[in-house]
């Protein structure tokens, strides 16, 4: 019966094509990892919380981070622009496992504040986990990079300004009030942040209550918000800068201008390579991470 023998031939050869055809299908099926192995960069410059989800097949990312300056300050009647600090800049390298998650957080531009004291800047940062306990101690502190934000500035109509100083591995301090005459008692500059605490609030005219101290994560507030007598701001960091001294509104004839807030400090984990810390001027606030 050929006819039969026939008709199997042909269901053995379509047999042996479709089983062809699938294994051709699993060999160029692509992997994960094939993408995921060139290089680079996802970036995060608007304000807010995000989730970075390391990709399939990479072992390594750099994370590079910049805070916000402190708020200046502008006095429309004087015509008097009191500038805020600088903020931070940092950047290190870390060994990564696929589907690892790291949680950014990247601050508002800190801008102008007009007729009043400035804030401190905010500071960017990556962390290994959705807490925002805050402890300066890196057995517990959640954050591995952190760019710190810069005092904010004073202004004070007659009697000038106080800058805020900038961001960096140690802050640097908030300037004194400027007094126009030698017998006023200007409100003090702020200490800036270092690794280990947060900076002391600057003394204030006549004994008043001192700006407030940084503490781990943020930067000390003024005890005048809102006037032009209360002191800048701290930025924040790992730790935060101090808040500046204020003028006295009552007696203010007897002061000079309030002071200007401390720069909150940067960091990053000793478990990171190709480590750098310093501030910046030119950039606003952002979190990159970049592989190769």
């Amino acid at each position: 019966m050929p006819w039969r023998k026939q008709r199997m031939r042909r269901a053995i050869t379509l047999l042996t094509a479709g089983s062809c055809t699938g294994a051709l299908l699993i060999a160029l099926a692509p992997t994960a990892s094939a993408s995921a192995s060139a290089s680079g960069m996802q970036s995060y410059v608007s304000p807010g919380d995000y989730v970075f989800t390391v990709p399939a097949g990479l072992t390594s990312i750099t994370v590079s981070a910049v805070g916000a300056a402190g708020q200046s300050t502008h006095d429309g009647e004087e015509g008097v622009t009191a500038p805020g600090g600088a903020p931070g800049e940092a950047q290190g390298t870390f060994q990564v496992t696929p589907g690892k998650r790291f949680y950014i957080h990247v601050p508002a531009t800190s801008g102008v504040a007009y007729g009043t004291h400035g804030t401190g800047g905010g500071a960017a940062y990556i962390r290994t986990s959705t807490s925002t306990t805050f402890t300066g101690n890196p057995a517990t502190d959640p954050r591995i990079v952190v760019a710190g934000g810069g005092g904010g500035a004073a202004v004070q109509w007659d009697f000038g300004y106080g800058s805020g100083g900038y961001a960096g591995t140690t802050g640097a301090a908030g300037a004194t009030g400027y007094a126009i005459e030698d017998y006023l008692d200007p409100g003090r500059g702020a200490s800036g942040a270092t690794q280990t605490s947060g900076g002391a609030g600057g003394a204030s005219c006549h004994g008043q209550a001192p700006g407030g101290s940084g503490t781990a994560g943020f930067g000390g507030k003024t005890g005048m918000p809102g006037s032009s007598f209360g002191g800048g701001g701290g930025g924040d960091g790992w730790f935060g800068g101090g808040a500046g001294g204020q003028a006295d509104q009552t007696m203010w004839y007897f002061c000079g201008a309030a002071g200007g807030g401390g720069g909150g400090s940067n960091y990053i984990s000793s478990s990171a390579t190709n480590r750098s810390s310093s501030h910046i001027s030119t950039l606003g606030p952002r979190v990159l991470i970049k592989w190769s």
